[in-house]
């Protein structure tokens, strides 16, 4: 299992470089970490509709999405063992 970390900044630029330099010096995590499913999807018209197609079917609610690199659908839910189930049998 995967995990997203959620951190929220200011926007302006150099926080984030503040973050990483902050974190890293001081060996501390913060921010929400959660479960994610990670899928990796072929890169073509409608491919992630049809992951995200079963995971509807099987009653889960998607509440985070994005691709990583390497064409890897990352998804979050609120229930993670149902989106587990869903795309993973």
């Amino acid at each position: 299992m995967a995990s997203d970390l959620t951190v929220s900044l200011e926007d302006r630029p150099g926080t984030l470089a503040q973050l990483g330099e902050v974190l890293g010096n001081a060996g501390i995590e913060c921010g929400e970490d959660r479960e994610v499913e990670m899928v990796s999807i072929v890169d073509q018209p409608g491919e992630m509709g049809r992951h995200l197609r079963r995971v509807a079917d099987a009653g889960v609610n998607v509440d985070l999405a994005y691709l990583a690199t390497n064409t890897r659908l990352v998804l979050g839910a609120d229930d993670p063992d149902g989106l587990r189930r869903a795309l993973h049998g």
